[in-house]
């Protein structure tokens, strides 16, 4: 592996928090979590997961306040930061709406791979098996630790995002600043 191969080009942040919408069921509570895979053209270099109820985070405050953790090392970094739709910014922006705590994304650039998929390929995330349904929130270790590891959707959000970008204009791929 050589140094190149390790590079971050890209953060990819899933998100579950709060409510959420169903057909039949119009707000059911979700397991909360987040999920990031660092990667780049070449590798998925690195994920990251969390959940409330394990690591000792025990609600959305303190579960976004270790995400704002992981991702500021990235800010200002020109790293992209990548969800699967712009609900997921949505979300993320509502639990941030704290005058007390002053959280803010800027110094992150930002693309919502829905938006591209729709736009250059009349696409969207179900063509790929990749709707909100089907992602997996993080898995529990097993044994006596608290911790979760990545279910493997990173590294699908990736394999899709890889398939795709090369056909996106150079223009898109820098993302809009947040």
């Amino acid at each position: 592996m050589h140094l190149d191969d390790l590079r971050e080009s890209w953060l990819f942040l899933l998100l579950e928090i709060g409510e959420t919408d169903h057909a039949e069921i119009q707000t059911s509570v979700e397991t909360e979590y987040w999920e990031i895979g660092i990667g780049n053209a070449d590798a998925l270099v690195e994920t990251k997961a969390a959940l409330v109820g394990r690591n000792g985070l025990q609600s959305t405050d303190e579960l976004v306040g270790q995400l704002l953790n992981q991702i500021g090392q990235y800010r200002y970094g020109g790293i992209v930061l990548i969800t699967p739709d712009r609900d997921t910014l949505a979300k993320l922006r509502q639990v941030l709406v704290d005058p007390a705590k002053q959280n803010s994304l800027r110094g992150f650039r930002h693309l919502a791979l829905e938006e591209q998929l729709e736009c250059y390929f009349d696409q969207s995330l179900d063509d790929y098996g990749f709707g909100r349904e089907s992602r997996s929130p993080p898995r529990r270790i097993e044994g006596g630790t608290s911790g979760v590891v990545s279910a493997g959707t990173a590294e699908l959000f990736w394999r899709i995002w890889s398939q795709i970008f090369r056909l996106i204009p150079s223009a898109e791929l820098v993302g809009d600043p947040l």
